[in-house]
């Protein structure tokens, strides 16, 4: 398989896994916040915003490398 082929199928797969984990924690946020009766508070928010915020940083570097080639 050429190069490109592998690039693409390891940014689809980091993409999948970057994904899951994320949605995991927003999960946990919320099932927490439903469990203590309570609404995500703005610290809650931002936190899960800026973490989103790296993983896009870190998807859009793999697509701007696969690109180059």
């Amino acid at each position: 398989m050429p190069v490109n082929a592998y690039l693409l199928i390891e940014l689809l797969l980091s993409g999948g896994i970057n994904y899951l984990l994320q949605k995991q924690q927003v999960d946990a946020v919320i099932n927490k916040a439903r469990a203590e009766q309570r609404d995500i508070t703005t610290e809650e928010l931002n936190l899960l915003k800026s973490q989103r915020d790296a993983m896009a940083d870190v998807t859009d570097a793999m697509l701007d490398e696969a690109a180059k080639l």
